[in-house]
């Protein structure tokens, strides 16, 4: 069944000729990145990475390090969604507003190159999740060859493993604005606090984690495997993060939960 999967994958790539990739540096993106380069001449597909505060630096990194490593094709497109009222006020429909302007952005650049289609790395897992976002991107047309394809995220993993992809089993993600709860406008400086705090947790060895913006503080949420060990690092850990920017710091014994933190759309 999982070869016949990759098989329909294949042929639904060839099909489409040429193609611009929303590359964010995850698991699905890259396995169907590195599909695109089996499926397609060089010239007729493009990696889109787009960089902005709500994304968190560790994943641009990536992108740049395995793109280098593979020569594969990418433009990296720098946006500002901040200055977008709807995104920055940070309600229910922030995300619908941010994917719908981003995408506005990358079938631009799509066309430009003349592709005839974007794609994303959607997979059969993500139809039972609150995505606004996806909403945003079908309207606009973006294809979801995963998805369409039959391909689910366990499947996903285990073919990025078998390709030898350096990602095949890194925790999912979302952008940092998922880590405040709707309603608390989105700020520069606490997107950046964000980021600046789950990048040291990943440092002290703590993957698959969340920094959620409070009213003043911080909420951790890790594995909880690693309770322990935040236990005794407590002190280093609240003394990093108050540098950072947080007046309080709270260990969440729930540990990470998908759309924790008043705002689903964090997976």
């Amino acid at each position: 069944m999982l070869e016949k999967k990759l098989e329909n994958l294949m042929t639904i790539l060839k099909k489409m000729g040429s193609v611009a990739i929303c590359f964010s540096g995850g698991t699905d993106s890259t396995f169907l990145s590195m599909a695109a380069s089996k499926a397609l001449k060089a010239d007729k597909y493009l990696l889109i990475h787009v960089s902005s505060e709500m994304i968190p630096r560790v994943e641009t990194t990536f992108v740049n390090e395995w793109v280098e490593e593979n020569n594969f094709p990418l433009k990296i497109i720098k946006v500002d969604p901040l200055a977008n009222e709807d995104v920055a006020r940070n309600d229910i429909d922030r995300c619908y507003h941010c994917k719908k302007a981003i995408m506005d952005t990358v079938f631009a650049e799509s066309e430009k190159n003349g592709l005839e289609y974007v794609l994303d790395g959607t997979n059969c897992d993500d139809l039972g999740d609150y995505r606004p976002g996806m909403k945003a991107a079908n309207e606009r047309g973006v294809r979801h060859p995963l998805l369409e394809a039959g391909l689910n995220k366990a499947e996903i993993r285990i073919l990025a493993d078998r390709w030898n992809l350096p990602n095949w089993n890194t925790p999912p993600s979302a952008c940092l604005a998922s880590r405040l709860p709707y309603g608390m406008e989105l700020s520069s400086e606490r997107l950046k606090m964000v980021d600046k705090g789950e990048e040291f947790l990943r440092q002290l060895g703590y993957h698959g984690c969340r920094v959620r913006c409070l009213d003043d503080g911080a909420k951790l949420e890790l594995q909880p495997a690693d309770y322990v060990s935040a236990a005794e690092n407590a002190e280093l850990i609240v003394n990093k993060l108050v540098k950072i920017g947080f007046k309080k710091v709270f260990l969440d014994l729930q540990g990470y939960v998908r759309g924790g933190g008043q705002n689903p759309t964090d997976n």
